[in-house]
Order: structure tokens, then sequence, then C-alpha cells
């Protein structure tokens, strides 16, 4: 009973960051893909911003796992 607890709840905290990401990408996306039309140097600087906000959909699974695993 525990154990399936601790699934459910492992799952949707695994899945709320994932879902944060995927918003906070999309927003982000926008705004860099606007940013780049008026300056396109500016490329590197929005590239930086779209792979942290991937990064933490990959925090939100490493977490995931440790707690899974038991670490």
């Amino acid at each position: 009973m525990v154990a399936d607890i601790v699934l459910a709840t492992l799952g949707l905290s695994v899945g709320l960051a994932i879902v944060g990401a995927s918003y906070a990408l999309a927003k982000v996306g926008a705004a860099c893909i606007s940013a780049l039309v008026e300056k396109p140097e500016q490329f590197f600087k929005g590239f930086l911003v779209a792979t942290l906000c991937e990064a933490l959909a990959i925090y939100g699974l490493v977490i995931g796992l440790l707690v899974l695993l038991g670490v």
C-alpha cells in the first residue's frame, strides 16, 4: 500500500516537473524567436535560456530516479 502511494507521488512529481519545463520552454521559445528576428546576434542567449528550461525536466527525472532507488 505504501509503495503504491510512493510510486503515485513519484510519478506526479516527475510529471509536474516535465509539464512545468515544457510550459517554460514554450514561453521562452516564443520570446527567443521574437528577439532573434530583431537581433540575430542574440542567438546564444536564447539558446542558453532554452537549454536551462530543458534541464529542469532532466533534473526532475533524475530526482525521481533517486527517490525510486532510495538513494
